[in-house]
């Protein structure tokens, strides 16, 4: 994609980032000479003719919103029949990458980019737009305070498309109001629920609730209470706590009703904190007291108000004559002496004065030679080029051949560059321009979270072991099974089984071929299954999981996958060991049935 020019006007220079639904990159706008944002919409997605027109109106609506808080949108087009829509290009992460890295987050700066949040929403709120699908990916942080919303109204989009439920759930699940689980459309007290979910991320560096699969969060939601961000993170201050509890109150009506109370008691707590004042909660009056504290000390009630009877009017002078009780007389000033004014001579200008303007005029000339020496020995400004996406070897490179300094500061697993010692981000950003021989600050990937298992079929065992720990992952027992393919003393399989992605550090054992496999009793021969069924009914995505049980008597999970309800499942020629398996479905969690099948070689 990068180096395209799409629909004639963009053209591509940089990969940002992927998501299930969207790939962005940055571009030029060859048209005003500005970079922007594109963001084309991934298949299937992108074939599906609901999905894209619902998508269009979406996009319509949201080009209305102008805010510092909210990423702008400009419109949409089309490349090779995809459909990409143009918005601002913002230089910096999404919150949730930024809470993974640096949560928690002091309690004023929680407040400051929850403050952020909420401006945006209330802008969008202002013209009667509701958010629907806010959480940590919608929210871009950059370097300099700055957040952005991002991705309004969406949702509307996600029930126009047959995968997109699937795909989309785990992000969702964790932000998901319980209205909104219960079938109510989002509004604006349901985004409150979302702000009071990324409240307690940026407090405590978790989730409010957590689960292993998006139905058991969903549960959560709607049937547990949250849990104190306190709990978690001491350092909480009392007040910021209650309004993150009062964000995530089960009952609609008991949250804040518009994000301009919200934003008041987040500035106030924000305020107090820094200036070390104390606050007690709440923070707001309740209604009987506010209207108590609105009337004036004195009797509101004059006497003829009650009787109904109106005095008589008094001449001005007569009420001229009586002072109001209110008013405190004021005395008059005393007489001053009023020197007699003279003409001004040199004796006049005192000889501090002079001291000082000539100390000043000195500076002034000192200044004007210090900043002449400067500008005449001043390094040449150079701009940065992009970084993203090298390796460190290439970026030290560049850097030599440009004139900056490199200085990797961090190291963090990414799933978008998972090859090792890839810069993912920089400070400075690309196409900043600095001074020759500044120090360009990156952060290098460490490679993705996960790892394929590798294929040491035919490996001697020592052979095995180095690929394994090159791979990332621990080598654990060594033990035989019988095989009718592999030759003695050779790798035949591993435990997890060639091909599994799986976390680094994970123990895979190692099965070298021992007897012949017509020698061992049929409990131990190895063999494969093919499984079969069904998915519930149901009208938002299930969570389906499967596992098995073989001739070892180990558990494991051989399938983990969201989809949707009455879909038909078909798992081939899954590993074992053994002439029977049993095989435990797992729908949401919940146990649904058990199979037991025999083997495709029995």
């Amino acid at each position: 994609m990068i180096g395209k020019i799409l629909g004639g006007r963009y053209e591509v220079f940089e990969a940002i980032s992927a998501s299930a639904v969207f790939e962005s990159y940055a571009a030029r706008d060859r048209y005003k000479g500005t970079d922007v944002c594109i963001r084309i919409v991934n298949m299937p997605f992108a074939s599906e003719t609901a999905f894209i027109e619902s998508l269009k109106e979406v996009v319509d609506e949201s080009a209305s919103l102008d805010h510092p808080n909210v990423a702008k949108v400009f419109g949409t087009g089309d490349h090779e029949g995809r459909l990409f829509i143009v918005c601002e290009l913002i230089r910096g992460s999404n919150l949730v990458e930024r809470i993974r890295r640096v949560a928690p987050f002091s309690p004023p700066v929680a407040c400051e980019l929850a403050i952020g949040i909420c401006e945006g929403l209330q802008h969008a709120a202002d013209r009667e737009i509701v958010h629907g699908d806010l959480c940590s990916d919608h929210v871009l942080a950059t370097l300099e305070g700055r957040v952005a919303v991002l991705d309004f109204g969406l949702w509307k989009c996600y029930s126009k498309s047959t995968t997109a439920g699937g795909v989309v759930l785990s992000r969702m699940a964790p932000y998901l109001a319980p209205e909104i689980i219960n079938d109510s459309l989002p509004t604006t007290r349901s985004d409150v629920y979302a702000v009071g979910v990324i409240l307690f991320e940026l407090l405590t560096g978790q989730l409010p609730f957590m689960g292993q699969t998006p139905g058991a969060i969903l549960a959560k939601h709607t049937t547990l209470p949250p849990r104190s961000p306190k709990s978690v993170n001491a350092a909480v201050p009392t007040v910021l706590d209650e309004i993150t509890l009062k964000c995530l109150s089960k009952d609609p009506a008991a949250r804040y009703g518009s994000f301009s109370e919200l934003i008041s008691d987040l500035r106030a707590t924000r305020d107090a904190v820094r200036f070390g004042k104390q606050l007690t909660w709440p923070l707001s009056p309740s209604p009987a007291v506010a209207a108590a504290s609105s009337e004036p000390k004195k009797e509101t009630t004059l006497p003829w108000e009650s009787s109904g009877k109106v005095p008589e009017k008094k001449e001005p002078a007569a009420v001229a004559a009586e002072p109001a009780p209110f008013v405190k007389p004021v005395k008059a000033p005393k007489a001053r002496r009023v020197r007699a004014v003279r003409e001004p001579g040199d004796d006049d200008v005192p000889a501090w004065f002079r001291w000082i303007v000539i100390s000043l005029g000195a500076m002034a000339v000192v200044f004007v030679l210090g900043w002449m020496v400067l500008n005449a020995t001043k390094r040449k400004e150079i701009q940065l080029p992009n970084l993203v996406g090298m390796t460190v070897a290439e970026a030290r490179q560049r850097a030599n051949s440009t004139g900056f300094i490199l200085s990797v500061v961090e190291e963090m697993y990414s799933e978008e560059h998972p090859k090792p010692d890839t810069i993912i981000e920089m400070q400075p950003d690309a196409r900043t321009p600095i001074r020759e021989g500044g120090t360009v600050r990156v952060v290098k990937s460490l490679g993705s979270k996960k790892t394929q298992v590798p294929d040491l079929r035919s490996e001697t065992v020592a052979e095995a072991k180095n690929r394994l720990q090159a791979a990332g992952l621990t080598v654990g027992e060594v033990r035989e099974i019988a095989s009718d393919t592999i030759d003695e003393g050779l790798v035949a399989a591993t435990r997890p089984a060639r091909g599994e992605r799986v976390d680094r550090n994970t123990t895979v054992d190692i099965l070298v071929s021992g007897e012949d496999v017509n020698d061992l009793p049929p409990r131990q021969r190895p063999n494969t299954w093919t499984v079969r069924f069904q998915v519930k009914d149901s009208e938002e995505p299930v969570m389906v999981k499967v596992v098995m049980t073989d001739g070892t008597r180990k558990r494991r999970t051989v399938f983990e996958e969201a989809r949707e309800g009455g879909d038909y499942v078909e798992l081939f020629d899954i590993e074992g060991v053994g002439q029977e398996a049993t095989f435990r479905i797992y729908f949401d969690d919940r146990l649904d049935r058990t199979m037991r099948r025999d083997g495709n070689d029995t």
